[in-house]
């Protein structure tokens, strides 16, 4: 799998609700394991006071997560799917009218709008494939990473049982980063 992550540019909002998952699961200091595994740069903004809707490098965001998925050992694909579950929480709990209209389809149709806010760069599309399933698009994407794209399957996976879906399913059936012109998240739920 390939990765280009210097470029493109986040909201904090990534990097506090990510910081706050491995503080939570952690029984050590997790800033201090990540000594020794971060650029300057990235270092340089954890000493800082990050502000949720402040821009950050997107290298930033895969360095702590690519970070955090090997100090908590493990298997870093589920630990990075936790981070975005998590990630889902922290952002769409301020969303009630979304999350509390029970409905995935709605949800899903909402993050297109979410990607906008929260990422620089790349286009989103929601397509509604049958009453119980959809399909996420993500192009355009000059900067990308798998370690990105396994966050997202969390956070989709969250949304979708957030506002009510149960038996998540979510596969990533094209993916940027292994060669796709885009990354595609196919999911189904039942009611």
């Amino acid at each position: 799998m390939n990765e280009i992550i210097d470029g493109g540019r986040i909201k904090g909002g990534f990097l506090i609700s990510h910081m706050k998952w491995a503080k939570q699961q952690s029984h050590f200091d997790i800033t201090q394991k990540m000594n020794g595994h971060l650029s300057a740069e990235t270092l340089a903004i954890l000493d800082s006071v990050i502000l949720a809707t402040a821009w950050y490098p997107f290298k930033t965001l895969i360095e702590i997560d690519r970070t955090i998925a090997q100090a908590t050992g493990g298997d870093d694909s589920a630990t990075l799917f936790e981070l975005g579950r998590f990630a889902a929480q922290v952002t769409l709990n301020g969303m009630q009218k979304v999350v509390a209209a029970s409905d995935p389809h709605k949800i899903l149709r909402k993050q297109v709008w979410l990607h906008k806010q929260l990422v620089e760069f790349g286009n989103s599309e929601y397509i509604e494939i049958a009453p119980q399933i959809g399909r996420l698009v993500r192009s355009a994407y000059p900067w990308y990473s798998p370690v990105f794209c396994q966050g997202l399957l969390g956070y989709y996976s969250e949304a979708v049982t957030m506002a009510g879906g149960a038996r998540v399913q979510i596969k990533e059936t094209e993916c940027i980063c292994a060669g796709s012109e885009q990354c595609v998240f196919e999911i189904s739920w039942r009611a």
